[in-house]
């Protein structure tokens, strides 16, 4: 950049606010998708609890076919994938949180 184009009354930006507004983000994000992981669990719920899943109280347990067995094994691993990512975006985002916090 050449000295013909630099403003001498104008501030130097600071960078440290979009860094901030990042680690807010990555930070919700992994709450978020806690609570998505939970509600995996629920569908989980949904298919091993006959009254949760006909909701009419109904207490005859009828075995779960090959499809309910399926359709709970990759619900159970959604869930647990969003917990990982959770964890992972909570410690990336509160260790820049800290960073910003202590400089």
């Amino acid at each position: 950049m050449s000295q013909a184009n630099v403003i001498p009354y104008a501030p130097p930006e600071n960078f440290g606010r979009p860094r901030l507004v990042a680690a807010v983000w990555i930070a919700f994000i992994g709450l978020a998708l806690i609570l998505l992981g939970g509600c995996f669990l629920i569908g989980v719920m949904g298919l091993l609890s006959p009254s949760f899943r006909y909701f009419n109280g109904s207490s005859t347990i009828s075995p779960l076919r090959a499809w309910g067995v399926v359709l709970m094994i990759v619900l159970y691993i959604c869930a647990f994938g969003c917990f990982g990512g959770a964890i992972a975006l909570l410690i990336r985002g509160l260790r820049i949180l800290f960073q910003i916090v202590a400089s």
